[in-house]
């Protein structure tokens, strides 16, 4: 019984939908169309407001008349809802979302001229509210959100009459528009004037305002190639490099790696298929593939894939109903097939679905049709968007270290999977994983879709060894990275940086993998003025030559000596080692030692402070000593087991 309830209620459902009600998604890649707005117009605006709608304002309706009117986009119900009027009619303005949800529209023109009245859209109460005007009337500027939740207004032009034809004179004057105050701010001018040009926010936080026109009437077109950036911490303005074409009525988008890439546009009379790139790291623009087809007046929006998708626009002849795809790794453009009706001065919106809507714009008449693209289930090829990556590299045996990897493009879920190059593996864009023991690793991560296309990268891993079961460092350890303050001062690294290993600068590429077989203590007792004790390590040595120049680190109870192999020679032959106090308040020693290498071991004496001059003398507190060779760290505590006493006739000892 319940089972016919349940299908009486969705066919009821059903028969009481209209078909606008239903929602138009392409079931693959390609274009379908939407319902039509209430009003047909060209030259709006179109934003994604938080709930999900899309809010198109003003433009030109057909005949010429600006429009006062505004209309909300459901996308779940494929359904477009009259909104309220303007207060003042507009087009060619800017409208802008702010951090609380309302959206700012500044300027524009209207049938009269240019306007500098703003007004503010609260999209729950469904109301327009008059805010401060601009300090100058503008059209067909552009207005970047800053990350302080300011809005920068910049360039533009005026003009006394709504009229095509009518004279335009290009601004280079910029102000910010503080939501918190509802106040405009002015800013620096800029260095040039710019209407019809594009700006976006880099991920430098700076924001970039790319070519656009500059001349003295609209017929003129004549373009400047120039760039700027603005910095709202600084508050100034800068050269942003130069293109290779001045642009107007061009597309800005953002692509990989920081990249922008700014595509079509006017100039002089000429319209333009190429593209160009601007790297915000070397403030510099580079070329890159050209469209398939001359365009300005179109629309450029950067995909969830990483994609970016250009439709329609004019190419000087035809309004053109085309859209292509650029791939920022291949630098290539792909067609994205064909629109349901040609446009230009229409608006293409990112849904929170991943689709395209693409709203109104004009051919020959107004438009009041709408469109939705879908880039498909595939959105792109699948590729590893950044470095694969490991944190700390080089790290220590028993440290943590952070993998992480990027990717873009393929079909459905992508999974990723880590093998680390010691047996161990793990999944995850980033994951962390421990290495047990030192030597060099080639971690990698195998990126796959859901249609089991996959992609993979790798990087290599330097851990650095610490002799199993030894104590780590002398003293103080500042970084806490497990060597002391001591050590790292004597191997040149930096005892405040946890990610600065004492390695052996002078010889990278060739460490010396030794390890302590046994560290020893003898005491020796010379007739005349001077006793020592010296600590004798037995550590085998590999086969062939040992370069010349190896440091080795010594600390005695927190007096530091370094040594060197001053000499060249195969294993069994004879080196000189060469210590020398380098710090610590004890009177400086320095003495030549014989290692022989022989038997594949060798016992180089290390000398600690001598003991004193006297007739009694007593060793009253333990030796603490570490050994730094290569990159090896070794560590040796030998308590308090003797006294001494000499004469001249002998020595005696006690334990």
């Amino acid at each position: 019984m319940s089972r016919r309830v349940n299908l009486l209620a969705l066919l009821i459902t059903l028969l009481s939908c209209r078909a606008g009600d239903i929602p138009i998604t392409p079931r693959s890649a390609g274009f379908a169309s939407a319902a039509s707005l209430n009003t047909a117009r060209s030259q709006h605006t179109a934003t994604l407001l938080s709930n999900g709608n899309v809010l198109v304002v003003g433009g030109e309706a057909d005949g010429g008349t600006t429009l006062l009117s505004a209309e909300v986009y459901d996308s779940t119900s494929d359904k477009w809802t009259l909104a309220a009027s303007l207060n003042s009619a507009r087009k060619r303005h800017t409208a802008t979302r702010l951090a609380d949800g309302t959206v700012l529209v500044a300027g524009g023109l209207s049938d009269s001229g240019t306007v500098s009245s703003a007004e503010v859209y609260d999209p729950v109460a469904n109301t327009w509210t008059t805010t401060s005007s601009m300090s100058a009337t503008r059209q067909s500027h552009t207005a970047t959100v800053l990350p302080n939740g300011k809005v920068l207004v910049a360039g533009g032009a005026k003009q006394t009459t709504g009229s095509p034809s009518a004279s335009v004179t290009a601004l280079n004057t910029t102000e910010i528009y503080d939501p918190s105050s509802s106040a405009w701010i002015p800013a620096p001018n800029m260095s040039k004037a710019h209407y019809f040009h594009s700006a976006i926010l880099l991920a430098n936080n700076k924001v970039l305002v790319a070519s656009g026109a500059f001349s003295q009437t609209i017929q003129s077109t004549t373009t400047t190639p120039n760039a700027e950036l603005y910095d709202y911490i600084q508050n100034t303005w800068t050269l942003g490099g130069t293109l290779a074409f001045g642009r107007a009525q061009a597309v800005i988008a953002p692509v990989t790696f920081g990249r922008v890439l700014v595509t079509g546009g006017l100039s002089g009379t000429n319209r333009l298929s190429s593209a160009e790139l601007y790297d915000s790291q070397t403030i510099a623009w580079s070329g890159t593939g050209a469209l398939a087809q001359l365009r300005t007046l179109h629309t450029g929006t950067l995909l969830n894939s990483g994609l970016v998708f250009v439709a329609a626009g004019f190419d000087g002849s035809n309004v053109l109903n085309s859209a292509e795809v650029y791939d920022p790794i291949a630098a290539t453009w792909s067609s994205a097939g064909t629109l349901a009706a040609a446009r230009q001065y229409h608006t293409a919106t990112l849904l929170g679905n991943g689709n395209v809507l693409l709203v109104g714009g004009t051919n020959q008449i107004a438009l009041s049709s709408t469109e939705i693209f879908n880039p498909g289930a595939s959105s792109g090829p699948l590729t590893l968007d950044s470095n694969v990556s490991a944190s700390p590299n080089p790290a220590k045996a028993g440290q943590t270290a952070t993998f992480s990897a990027s990717a873009t493009g393929g079909t459905g879920t992508l999974t990723y999977t880590w093998s680390f190059g010691d047996g161990a593996s793990g999944s995850g864009s980033s994951v962390t994983h421990t290495y047990a023991t030192e030597g060099t690793f080639g971690a990698s991560v195998t990126v796959t879709d859901s249609a089991s296309a996959s992609v993979s990268g790798s990087v290599t891993v330097t851990i650095a060894g610490i002799a199993q079961g030894v104590v780590v460092g002398v003293g103080a350890d500042s970084d806490e990275d497990g060597f002391s303050n001591v050590v790292e001062q004597i191997m040149g690294s930096d005892p405040n940086d946890s990610n600065a290993l004492p390695l052996d600068v002078t010889n990278v590429n060739a460490p010396l993998p030794l390890q302590v077989a046994r560290l020893q203590t003898t005491l020796r007792f010379n007739r005349g003025n001077r006793d020592s004790i010296s600590l004798v390590g037995l550590l085998p040595l590999p086969s062939g030559f040992v370069p010349a120049g190896t440091k080795i680190g010594v600390d005695v109870n927190g007096v530091a000596y370094l040594a060197h192999l001053n000499e060249r020679g195969a294993s069994g032959s004879v080196f000189k080692l060469s210590f020398t106090q380098t710090n610590g308040n004890v009177p400086a020693q320095s003495a030549f030692f014989t290692v022989n290498l022989s038997g594949g071991t060798y016992s180089p004496a290390f000398a600690s402070a001598g003991l004193k001059n006297g007739d009694f003398k007593k060793r009253t507190a333990a030796l603490t000593v570490s050994i730094l060779f290569g990159t090896k760290l070794y560590q040796a505590s030998v308590p308090q087991i003797y006294s001494a006493r000499l004469n001249l006739h002998g020595v005696s000892r006690k334990p």
